[in-house]
């Protein structure tokens, strides 16, 4: 290690640096610091619009927080992805909602004569005979029984997407 240049000077410098009260050198950051920085400046910007916007309340009550990935299992096929992601944003295939977009007379329940809303259909409607089965689900999965906590669970939407026989 002796008299060889370089080692001489590395030695010196590590020397003269011990009476530094200061670090003088600059690091460069990694890429991944910052990539991770923007993204979660990015998300905290989407969170801020999001928790101030008047609209989507349906969606907002089952899913107050954004984030980049999907609720639910990515694991589940097509199909039932498809119904978890209408029954969420509150837009399927029943008579209320068909009713706005004018594809039904009325939006009325066929078998109860009222509106046939999501919560109706899950949770009342005596046709659809979803509500008597999620009950119990609820009740042995600790979850309150009601629309915003029943659309929170995946493992819930699941069997209540593979019970549902209509088209929604």
């Amino acid at each position: 290690h002796c008299d060889i240049p370089g080692n001489e000077v590395a030695d010196s410098l590590a020397k003269q640096a011990l009476n530094n009260d200061k670090i003088d050198l600059t690091i460069k950051s990694e890429l991944n610091f910052w990539k991770a920085k923007i993204t979660q400046y990015i998300k905290n910007k989407w969170q801020d619009s999001w928790s101030t916007n008047k609209t989507a309340s349906f969606y907002k009550a089952i899913n107050p927080t954004v984030a980049f990935t999907l609720p639910y299992s990515n694991s589940i096929n097509r199909r039932l992805e498809t119904i978890i992601s209408r029954l969420r944003l509150g837009r399927c295939r029943l008579n209320y909602y068909l009713h706005i977009i004018n594809a039904h007379p009325t939006g009325l329940c066929d078998s109860c004569s009222i509106p046939e809303t999501i919560e109706h259909f899950l949770l009342q409607c005596k046709e659809a005979k979803l509500n008597s089965k999620l009950k119990e689900l609820c009740l042995s999965n600790s979850i309150q029984y009601n629309i915003t906590e029943i659309l929170k669970h995946p493992s819930l939407l699941e069997k209540i997407c593979c019970s549902i026989t209509r088209q929604l």
